[in-house]
C-alpha cells in the first residue's frame, strides 16, 4: 500500500508555523494646475504704454519622481473682438518660482503676426517631485500705436502639464 501526497503535505517547520502577508500601496502619478480665470484690463489713453495684465499666477503640483513640464501658448495673437482681422501682438514673460525644485527654461516669448509667428510659448520645468507657484505676465503689444482700433482685444493661453 503506498501512501501519495501532491502539493503541500505539511506547513510545520522547526521553527513553528509561519505566514507572511504583503501590504502594498498605489500611490498614482499626479500632475496639476490650479484654475485660472479671464482677466481684463482697460487701456485708459492710446498712448499709454502697452497695456499689461495683473500677475497670475498658478499653483503647480508634480508627484512624478522623474519631474514634470509646463508649458504655457497663446492660441493666437491679441484680435479685436469685433473685427477678427484687427490684431495686436502678445508677449508672455514666465518668472523664476522662488525655493521650489522649478526652473523656467523659456522665460519670455513675443508674437509677431506681421511675419506669422502667432503662437508665444514660455516653460517650466522640475527634475524631481515638487510643487510651485509660477507668475505668468501677459502685455498687448500695441504697434504702430496710431493705427491700433478701439475697442476689445481678446486672445487665450493654454497652460498644460504633463509628467517626464
Amino acid at each position: 500500500m503506498a501512501i501519495g501526497c501532491w502539493g503541500v503535505c505539511g506547513l510545520a517547520s522547526a521553527d513553528g508555523p509561519s505566514d507572511q502577508q504583503i501590504f502594498r500601496v498605489h500611490v498614482p502619478q499626479r500632475v496639476g494646475l490650479g484654475d485660472a480665470e479671464s482677466v481684463v484690463v482697460t487701456k485708459r489713453d492710446p498712448t499709454d504704454n502697452d497695456p499689461q495684465f495683473s500677475t497670475q499666477t498658478f499653483d503647480v503640483v508634480s508627484q512624478t519622481p522623474a519631474g514634470a513640464v509646463v508649458v504655457f501658448e497663446s492660441q493666437q495673437v491679441f484680435r479685436h473682438r469685433s473685427h477678427p482681422a484687427k490684431r495686436s501682438d502678445l508677449r508672455m514673460r514666465l518668472d523664476p518660482p522662488q525655493a521650489s525644485r522649478w526652473r523656467v527654461t523659456q522665460a519670455s516669448d513675443q508674437t509677431d503676426y506681421a511675419a506669422g509667428r502667432t503662437i508665444a510659448t514660455v516653460v517650466a520645468q522640475s527634475n524631481q517631485a515638487g510643487d510651485a507657484r509660477l507668475c505668468l505676465r501677459v502685455e498687448l503689444v500695441d504697434h504702430p500705436r496710431p493705427q491700433t482700433m478701439t475697442g476689445d482685444y481678446e486672445t487665450t493661453v493654454v497652460a498644460t502639464i504633463s509628467a517626464k
